[in-house]
This record gives structure tokens, C-alpha cells and sequence, in this order.
């Protein structure tokens, strides 16, 4: 080993302290790159791949008016569509106790819950909804502290109606009740005619187009809207979606950038950290680097030594 590792390894170790602040804040920068930028990777990871099990559809679309099975064939047939799940969603108000208040919620029905294709509703706990037994989605049982087995009151022209909680679902497209979103309930064709929706009519859309890009899905989407026109029916509202990109990124992306903003802030304090401790020592050490330049020490020697010698 030579003299000048025989130095740096002195001074390593007669400054235990200053030595050890040096690896921590190194180490802690490092890690908090690694830690923020990996969880909002694994966050994105896990959000897309929940997104892809549910078979999303490429364009939904909810109407205005109601549309049977006749109509929704024909739409089949427009080139590019793959195939047309139909489905319904009305909005409703519903209330735990005959002198509770009305909260706000979303009534969803398809028509085989055990043979969906697009945007699938997983079963997480009791049975599928039928007739008067509902099912309610998994974030509202906690919000509002609704349990399979509990009977709502639905509010509906003429006279209110009791329905039954018999199953819990999985949504994969809801505002959480806790960011100000509505409650969730699913029902079946039999179910939604208590609600004035006849059988075999429906209002919503789950559509696939083959092949897929963003592009060619809004020019099917233009395709099915002009056919629906021609019908006379409106669309009231078109959502495209990347099968590969959950739609709630947006949601995190604002996060993911303060952590990410944290993490380089952190990686930079432990660098002024870091930079401080060498400009001490470099002052602390005038004299050693004036006796290596004495006897004969060369600008490489220093910089094995110091990281920067310009500074000296």
C-alpha cells in the first residue's frame, strides 16, 4: 500500500464520526432515490396490471336513450368493432334507515354477471346480484358501513322500495366514497325493471376494436356514434381507454412527482452535505498539501486524495 493510501486510511479512521456522517448521507441519498422512484414504479406496475385483468374495454359509451339488442347487433358490424358488451347505470338515491338522509349512489346492471367479457365486476364476498337482492361495491360496505344481509331503501316515483344486500363487488372504475364518489350497487335485468328499465334494453356500451390503437378506437367510436344518430339516438358520454394504461393514473401522477421531487432534493442535501465535510477538511489540511507539493507531489497524487484539487 502506498503512502498516500496509508494517509487516507488515517484519516478515515482517527475521524470515526466525520467518516461515518459521510456513508450515512451518502447512502441516505442514494436510498431514497431508489426507495421513491421504485414504489411510484411498482405503484404504476400494479395499477396497470389490475387494469389489464378486467379485460377493459377500448370505448364505453353511456346514452341517452335506450337501445335493444337489435340495434346493438347492428352496430357489430361496423368495421373495426370486435365485439359490443351492453350494460346499464342509472343513478339512484338510497338511505340505510327510514329516517336517514338521502346519499347519492350508482346503480349498475349486466346482463350475465357470469359471463362478462369487457370491464369485468369481480365477486368478492356473498353471491351475484338477482331480482331484488343487490350487490354493493367493496368500498362502499366501509364508508357507509353497509353489510351483506342489510336492507336500503331506494327512493323511486310513487312509492320507496326495500332491496336486500346479498354480494360485494370489485368496480374498477370508481372515485373512491372517500374522495367524494357515490355508492355502488349492481343488479341484474330482472332487478333494474323495478327501476322502469324494461329487459333487453339497454343505455351503456362496452366496445373493443380490432386492431387496437388510440386512434383507430376514435375513429370506430366517430363510426358507432354516426350509426346511432342516424337511429336517433344521442350519445351522452364517450370514454376511451388504453387496455394497457389504467385510467387512474393521473390521479398518481401528481404524487409521484412530489416523491420523485423529494427523493433528488434528499440525493442533493446528502451531495451539500458531502461537499461541506471536503471543503473542512481541505481547509483543515492546508498544511499536509502544502508539504506533498513540498516534497514532490504531483496534482494526481492530490486528487487521489481530494476529488477536486482546483479547489485547493
Amino acid at each position: 500500500m502506498s503512502v498516500i493510501w496509508y494517509k487516507v486510511w488515517f484519516d478515515l479512521w482517527h475521524h470515526k464520526i466525520r467518516t461515518a456522517l459521510a456513508v450515512l448521507s451518502i447512502a441516505a441519498g442514494v436510498f431514497a432515490v431508489g426507495t421513491f422512484f421504485g414504489m411510484v414504479d411498482e405503484i404504476f406496475r400494479g395499477m396497470d396490471q389490475a387494469h389489464e385483468d378486467v379485460y377493459p374495454s377500448h370505448i364505453s359509451m353511456v346514452l341517452y336513450g335506450l337501445v335493444d339488442q337489435k340495434t346493438i347487433d347492428g352496430l357489430k358490424h361496423i368495421r373495426g368493432v370486435a365485439d359490443i358488451e351492453p350494460a346499464n347505470r342509472l343513478s339512484v338515491q338510497f338511505k340505510t334507515r327510514p329516517d336517514g338522509a338521502w346519499e347519492a349512489g350508482l346503480l349498475t346492471m349486466r346482463d350475465n354477471y357470469q359471463a362478462q367479457r369487457y370491464d369485468i365486476l369481480p365477486l368478492k364476498g356473498g353471491a351475484w346480484p338477482q331480482n331484488k337482492a343487490m350487490g354493493i361495491e367493496r368500498q362502499a360496505v366501509s364508508y357507509f358501513n353497509i353489510n351483506v344481509g342489510d336492507k336500503l331503501i331506494f327512493k323511486m316515483e310513487g312509492t320507496d322500495r326495500v332491496f336486500a344486500i346479498n354480494g360485494i363487488l370489485r368496480h374498477p372504475f370508481t372515485i373512491p366514497p372517500t374522495y367524494g364518489g357515490p355508492a355502488y350497487f349492481f343488479t341484474d335485468a330482472k332487478g333494474l325493471e323495478h327501476f322502469g328499465v324494461p329487459q333487453g334494453y339497454f343505455r351503456e356500451l362496452y366496445i373493443r376494436v380490432e386492431p387496437y390503437s388510440a386512434d383507430y378506437a376514435k375513429e370506430v367510436g366517430s363510426a358507432i356514434k354516426e350509426q346511432l344518430l342516424k337511429q336517433g339516438i344521442s350519445v351522452w358520454l364517450t370514454r376511451y381507454q388504453d387496455p394497457h394504461k389504467h385510467w387512474g393514473r393521473f390521479m398518481v401522477d401528481g404524487g409521484g412527482f412530489v416523491l420523485r421531487i423529494l427523493a433528488i432534493l434528499s440525493l442533493g442535501a446528502s451531495a451539500v452535505l458531502i461537499y461541506n465535510t471536503l471543503m473542512a477538511l481541505i481547509t483543515e489540511q492546508t498544511n499536509q498539501i502544502g508539504i506533498i507539493k513540498a516534497v514532490g507531489g504531483h496534482t494526481r497524487e492530490i486528487f487521489k486524495i481530494y476529488p477536486n484539487p482546483m479547489m485547493i
